[in-house]
């Protein structure tokens, strides 16, 4: 994380410094403005690629932009690779779509109508890479969106096809149909990998227990339970950012030790949920419709699977800053709720749902308002932090004294 901060985002930060000096304001100010084209993009590639009604599109960046747990990443000046990763997120989302054409009938895939564009979103996207770690996952994203949605007439086609005819001719064919998107994702994989071996040196991180005292559990059902209720704490965070803390390690979050534990069934609604979203998806891709559902997922899952611990480990508990990407899932899954609402539950339904996404943005906002307050200082945030996220904070530190002089401040 060092490593790519140093090469990206001081970058940013001397240009910072040398334009407005030490002065926390510029800062914070090219971080709001950062936020604010972020903002901006995820509209546009909702009107384009996600939402056929436009005034959706406004919502999901309405309620992205007033989202309290963003907080962290505009306002922090190591948050600004967040924000800045996202940038170029969208950017090359937005480039790769571009590059693609239509699929017209069963008998070829889109063709890559630009390449000077695909040339344009690779670059994008591994800046994107070189600026914070999770924006890797675009290329995952762009992928996936070409498979399952640019050319979903011709995926239902090719799954529709029984495996004895892909066989001589019929294998040929069926290549010669995929080659387009073969040829994509091949150009694609080859440049990151690359890029990612070169930039990991052939090793990953090195994590202290400390960071992330889960991964250091010598007890596999431990870990396990403690990293799945971990996904359903930052799906909390979404869904109502109540409670947010700038540091949620050192135990702040008690180990998920045994099954009997209640935590766990925040872990079985979250999978529940999760199930039945996927289960729509793919019952929208037989229908070639309602593709919404899809973008919101793709937006939500991929960009949070490198700080999941599912497949590494990483060097915290739960960031509230790496929810930034990830949340941009939650808010087009939001907004398509709202739309299909809204169009089964007649017009004073409408009106009383839409008076209650009202009430919930200047609810967020005022959170937000908050939140920034904490923010100010580093006094600030630590008066807020609770009892005992301080008393974790310093344990197995003799600093017993500074402690109880700031709980009593």
């Amino acid at each position: 994380s060092m490593l790519t901060f140093s090469l990206s985002v001081c970058l940013s930060v001397r240009l910072n410094i040398l334009l407005g000096g030490m002065t926390p304001l510029y800062f914070h100010m090219v971080n709001v403005c950062l936020h604010c084209a972020v903002t901006c993009l995820l509209m546009q590639t909702c009107e384009r690629c996600v939402f056929e009604d436009s005034r959706l599109a406004f919502i999901t960046a309405l309620l992205f932009a007033v989202h309290p747990v963003h907080t962290e990443a505009v306002s922090g000046i190591v948050g600004r690779a967040d924000v800045l990763a996202c940038l170029l997120f969208l950017l090359t989302f937005l480039s790769y779509i571009r590059s693609v054409g239509e699929c017209d009938s069963e008998d070829s895939l889109p063709s890559t109508v630009s390449t000077w564009s695909l040339l344009i979103s690779l670059l994008l996207g591994t800046c994107a890479m070189l600026v914070k770690e999770t924006g890797i996952t675009v290329f995952g994203v762009c992928l996936l969106y070409d498979a399952l949605i640019k050319d979903a007439v011709c995926l239902t086609f090719c799954l529709s096809v029984s495996p004895s005819h892909l066989s001589g001719s019929g294998l040929r064919d069926f290549l010669h149909i995929c080659s387009p998107f073969i040829k994509r994702a091949w150009l694609i994989s080859v440049i990151i990998m690359s890029v990612r071996l070169w930039l990991m040196g052939g090793s990953m991180p090195l994590f202290s227990e400390q960071d992330n005292p889960a991964s250091f559990s010598p007890h596999l059902l431990t870990r396990i339970l403690t990293y799945l209720y971990l996904l359903s704490f930052n799906a909390w965070l979404l869904l109502a950012p109540v409670v947010l803390c700038y540091d949620w390690q050192v135990g702040s979050i008690p180990l998920v030790e045994a099954l009997g534990d209640v935590r766990n069934v925040s872990t079985v609604l979250l999978a529940m949920v999760m199930v039945a979203l996927c289960l729509h998806c793919i019952f929208s891709l037989q229908r070639l419709q309602h593709k919404e559902v899809l973008v919101g997922m793709l937006f939500l899952v991929f960009p949070f699977i490198p700080a999941s611990n599912l497949f590494f480990r990483v060097g915290f508990v739960v960031a509230e800053r790496v929810l930034y990407m990830p949340s941009m899932g939650y808010c087009i899954l939001v907004a398509h709720g709202l739309g299909r609402l809204c169009s089964v539950l007649g017009r004073f339904g409408a009106t009383v749902l839409s008076v209650s996404m009202l009430l919930l943005l200047l609810l967020f906002s005022w959170k937000t308002v908050q939140q920034n307050n904490v923010w100010l200082s580093r006094e600030a945030l630590f008066r807020r932090l609770h009892f005992r996220e301080i008393r974790s904070l310093f344990r197995g530190v003799n600093l017993v004294t500074d402690t109880n002089l700031l709980l009593t401040d």
